[in-house]
């Protein structure tokens, strides 16, 4: 705790240091005559999401930015404006925005997405974005679920230099299994049918970069994504991705066919019942749960949500091995993706696997893991306790999941 504050209070001295610059930034002497709305910077007469925008640009010290009403932003009241101001105010956006009593009932269990707890173990994301979400497990009927995401880019300052890459923000119906998006779903996101995209360059991807330590989910980007499943019949049931990507363009500043990209993806699995939607971030299985339940029974730990554990996408089955303290030195199966195949065009599926087998276990090896082929050509394990897993280190492009073997 001691280092968290102490970075977030380097983080509000660099900020507001910033804003001293000769005519950079400026904030507005607020009208004595007019009642003041707490978070309503800009003086429109209302508190919204382009308030927290524009705060955050103010922070930055972005040209010619203004703050209408520089004492709405004041939630901490000491009289001036820094990075605790913007935690405080994206909170109190949260709850403004969070709809009707009914459908934040108390009792309905709140579901994390990609976030991690003091003293769970999980380590940063092997990207530097990442994505955390959360929302009630249940929805009535009628209602539209709202989501609040919590996005983080780039750490390092140089990486906003240029206009070298853009940030997508993207919400879709997909298959798990293959990821690819499923066309022609009834599924309203933000008022877009069948899904939803952001996109950030120049100025608007520096409000990405406030996050100061991974687990400091305060001084994220956050906004609301509000899904309305009122268009599928009872007993409809499938996932949403929920993805937060940097994608790199050409050297002339287009973006390419295929563009390198670096993100996450957090999955959000749901099912239809009569009486409202369930929700689970495990599977469809569990989403049906909760609506049975009407989210008000235990969810699951924290780690089980997004299949990520200790940097690592795993399934279920071996998360539950993993944390078996009885469980010993456990196989694990390497699942590969065909990430790099069309280098192999002239060689063939075979030798593209065999390529990838054999990376793993220089790796794999330099790291005193032991591991073998399995009898598909197109997988290997690994055998390992809980222990070495977590220091395991995996940087395998082709890699697309772990399994139980």
């Amino acid at each position: 705790m001691k280092k968290k504050m102490t970075a977030m209070l380097l983080a509000a001295m660099f900020l507001t240091g910033s804003l001293n610059g000769a005519g950079t930034v400026s904030a507005a002497k607020p009208n004595a005559d007019k009642q003041m709305i707490m978070g309503d910077v800009n003086g429109d007469g209302t508190f919204g999401v382009t308030d927290v925008v524009l705060f955050q640009k103010w922070l930055l010290a972005v040209p010619d930015t203004v703050l209408a009403n520089w004492e709405a932003a004041d939630f901490d009241a000491n009289g001036g404006l820094d990075v605790f101001d913007l935690a405080m105010m994206k909170t109190a956006l949260i709850a403004e925005l969070q709809g009707s009593p009914e459908l934040y009932d108390p009792d309905v269990q709140e579901i994390l997405f990609g976030y991690t707890t003091p003293g769970s173990g999980s380590s940063k994301p092997t990207s530097e974005l990442k994505i955390s979400m959360k929302c009630k497990a249940f929805c009535p009927a009628g209602k539209t679920l709202t989501v609040d995401v919590a996005k983080l880019g780039f750490s390092t300052a140089n990486m906003y230099e240029g206009n070298g890459f853009l940030y997508r923000y993207s919400i879709y119906p997909y298959n798990p299994i293959n990821y690819q998006k499923i066309e022609n779903e009834p599924l309203i996101v933000n008022g877009e049918p069948g899904g939803y995209v952001k996109e950030y360059t120049g100025e608007d991807r520096q409000m990405f970069k406030l996050g100061i330590e991974y687990d400091d989910y305060s001084t994220y980007q956050h906004e609301n994504a509000v899904l309305d499943f009122g268009g599928y019949p009872a007993g409809s049931s499938g996932s949403i991705a929920f993805g937060f990507t940097a994608y790199f363009y050409n050297e002339d500043g287009t973006l390419p066919e295929k563009p390198q990209s670096e993100g996450n993806i957090q999955s959000l699995y749901f099912y239809v019942g009569e009486e409202g939607v369930g929700i689970s971030n495990t599977s469809t299985e569990d989403a049906e749960n909760a609506y049975q339940n009407k989210g008000k029974a235990e969810v699951a730990a924290h780690e089980q949500y997004t299949g990520r554990w200790h940097g690592k996408y795993i399934t279920r089955e071996l998360f539950e091995a993993l944390t078996d303290p009885d469980a010993g030195v456990i196989s694990v199966q390497f699942l590969f993706k065909d990430t790099g195949m069309n280098e192999f065009a002239d060689q063939g599926v075979e030798a593209f696997y065999q390529a990838r087998i054999e990376e793993t276990t220089k790796l794999l090896e330099s790291q005193g893991i032991r591991c073998e082929a399995a009898a598909d050509p197109h997988e290997m394990v690994m055998y390992v306790t809980a222990e070495q897993f977590t220091e395991l280190t995996l940087d395998i492009a082709s890699l697309f999941g772990l399994a139980r073997a």
